[in-house]
């Protein structure tokens, strides 16, 4: 005659911890950390963490970055404004039209010549997104290609590019 009453389950045998209470296989492990250990030795892979973590130039800011520090918001290009088309809105603040992105832009300080911005946190960059080596990818660009007032083309001295990194954390840049 055969047994229909219902198997009885062990809940210890259902837990993390008794999962976790066996002895581990160490044969298994080990082989794991040879393979990892031989992957890492190998020269294409040796050759891909260099390239992963070389300097490179950014064709558009010419900041130095690797691959590890390149983001969505790693290349930071502020605004360049003029003085020469300032103009008076209201009796003290003087407006400077910002010379990358035309009228569109524009500084406002308070009292003209105490470098009292008062939209300065608000104006966002003139470009902001990732670095790139691609030269025909800043041309391309249409926010961010080399407009030669805060984006230019490399200047080459030597073999190395020689131009002045724009900070937008730095006060505005304001040029005739």
């Amino acid at each position: 005659m055969a047994d229909n009453s219902p198997t009885r389950i062990n809940s210890a045998q259902l837990t993390p911890a008794a999962a976790m209470s066996k002895p581990t296989n160490t044969k298994h492990i080990r082989k794991l950390l040879t393979a990892a250990a031989a992957v890492l030795a190998l020269p294409n892979y040796q050759a891909m963490q260099r390239e992963h973590n070389a300097e490179k130039h950014c064709a558009r800011c010419h900041a130095s970055f690797t691959d590890n520090t390149n983001g969505s918001t790693a290349c930071a290009i502020p605004h360049v404004f003029t003085t020469s088309g300032s103009y008076r809105s209201g009796p003290y603040i003087e407006c400077y039209p910002s010379k990358c992105c035309g009228n569109s832009v524009e500084l406002e300080e308070d009292g003209p010549g105490n470098c009292d911005y008062i939209n300065l946190d608000r104006l966002g960059l003139c470009y902001d997104g990732y670095h790139t080596e691609d030269v025909e990818e800043v041309k391309g660009d249409r926010e961010g290609r080399y407009n030669c007032v805060n984006i230019w083309p490399c200047k080459i001295v030597d073999e190395e590019c020689v131009r002045e990194v724009l900070d937008a954390d730095d006060e505005p840049i304001l040029h005739d």
